[in-house]
């Protein structure tokens, strides 16, 4: 069981996060590797450039009498130096370190060594005139000449084109890469939609139903993954199912089983009253009578809430008049108003009030909330019985002008065998409860108010029937 304090984990998210730290981490690093190859070609082709420089300039080495000479025609100089966007640099280093020709500031590093392979020029990264430069070294071999050792050709370029170029496939490879990478998280997150769908209508089916509607879940077709989690909570939904039955059977039962004994012992208890001529025995029979007439209205109340807890598992649908339904019930209460001298007045709306609903359960808890209000109203008091419309809702309010309840007491009024803190009135504290599992027996809602000019209202919302009743 989760801590209290803490919000639920998501498996959506939880599911979408672990994929996501793979397949974005693989997405950048195919990038990374997409990007330095082809980098890595294209500076190949580059150097490829340069190399073919180098020899060029190589081709124009002569030796005249054991002197090396440079024979580079105008023309040609302006060819190998002519770039629109690069500058070029070139030197070339006679066999004793002489400079024969070229940029001075065009040098060897001090870790430059020659290729073994005498035919390939060698690469490396320098700064002339405070520009990056990339610089092809080539070692020209003077054997079979009148010369001795190796002139060292060195042919230059700065990096514009190279770094341009790795902008450009930066950008060119980058941007697909991203709508990539976007689709990819787009896609991850379709699928698993698509695969908690299950899971989601398995919630719907669970979430629209109400507290007692504990038939088996029908979903057509599921996932071997999911498909026992709703065979696990149609079985734990059937066991509910059978506690619950098992429980209103024993209730109903019970109740039916002492109506009898306590009819009964009410009988004798009033018979004994009239027989008897002492005071201190006719006053205990008296009391005794009392606590029955307690316990036969506690059992009467078990039994109408066993009723109403049926209705909610198994509601019994008809298209109900609640105005005139209404009236009857305040009018058969009439007289025990009078009786408390308690006046009662009945108000309603010129336009019919229907609802669905079951016409014995209604005036059930309407019976209740009148019962509510003239055992705790005093006389000269009133209670009144009003039937509205609001919100499209069709309501039922029993409202007094009585001593009303505590604030703190207003949200737990309808809670089972509640009772006012201070109350004198007897009662089982069930009358209210009662009220409830009819309203949401029939979809309704039921409220509580202390009234501003004094005394208490209940009331009972329910959907208002679209078609008239006929």
């Amino acid at each position: 069981m989760g801590d209290a304090g803490k919000a639920p984990h998501s498996l959506y998210r939880q599911l979408l996060f672990r994929l996501l730290i793979f397949l974005v981490p693989l997405g950048v690093a195919t990038l990374l590797v997409s990007y330095k190859a082809t980098l890595h070609y294209t500076n190949e082709a580059f150097d490829r450039s340069l190399a073919r420089r180098v020899y060029a300039l190589a081709d124009q080495v002569e030796v005249l009498g054991g002197k090396v000479l440079l024979d580079l025609a105008k023309s040609a100089h302006g060819i190998l130096e002519f770039d629109p966007t690069d500058i070029f640099y070139y030197r070339v280093i006679g066999p004793n370190g002489e400079h024969l020709s070229g940029t001075l500031d065009l040098s060897l590093p001090v870790s430059f060594k020659k290729s073994p392979n005498a035919s390939q020029p060698v690469f490396f990264d320098t700064v002339v005139d405070n520009k990056k430069v990339r610089v092809a070294a080539y070692s020209l071999s003077l054997r079979g000449t009148s010369a001795q050792g190796d002139v060292l050709i060195l042919a230059g370029e700065t990096t514009d084109k190279r770094t341009k170029l790795a902008d450009d496939v930066l950008l060119t490879v980058f941007l697909p890469m991203l709508a990539v990478i976007g689709l990819m998280i787009y896609a991850v997150s379709l699928a698993l939609n698509m695969s908690l769908k299950p899971v989601n209508a398995i919630r719907e089916a669970i979430a629209s139903r109400g507290s007692h509607d504990l038939d088996p879940i029908e979903i057509p077709v599921l996932p071997a993954e999911i498909a026992p989690l709703l065979e696990e909570t149609n079985r734990l939904m059937s066991d509910l199912r059978a506690l619950h039955d098992s429980r209103q059977r024993f209730l109903a039962d019970s109740a039916h089983q002492l109506r009898t004994p306590l009819a009964s012992m009410r009988a004798q208890t009033e018979l004994a009253i009239r027989s008897v001529q002492d005071e201190v025995s006719r006053e205990a029979l008296t009391n005794l009578l009392t606590s029955l007439d307690r316990q036969s209205r506690l059992v009467n109340q078990l039994l109408a809430l066993s009723r109403a807890e049926n209705a909610l598992a198994d509601p019994v649908m008809n298209k109900i008049s609640l105005d005139d339904l209404a009236r009857g019930v305040a009018a058969e209460w009439v007289p025990r108003a009078l009786e408390r001298d308690i006046d009662m007045a009945f108000e309603t709306e010129e336009t019919p009030v229907r609802i669905h609903g079951n016409a014995h359960s209604i005036t059930e808890a309407l019976a209740n909330l009148l019962d509510n209000a003239l055992r705790y109203c005093r006389a000269g008091d009133q209670v009144t019985v009003r039937v509205y419309t609001e919100d499209n809702r069709a309501c039922l309010a029993v409202s007094d002008t009585g001593p009303g309840v505590p604030q703190e007491s207003l949200t737990k009024l309808f809670h089972r065998f509640y009772r006012v803190p201070g109350s004198q009135e007897e009662g089982c504290g069930l009358g209210l409860a009662i009220v409830r599992q009819v309203a949401m027996a029939y979809e309704g809602e039921t409220n509580a108010i202390n009234k501003p000019d004094g005394g208490l209202e209940v009331s009972m919302c329910f959907p208002q029937a679209a078609e008239a009743v006929e």
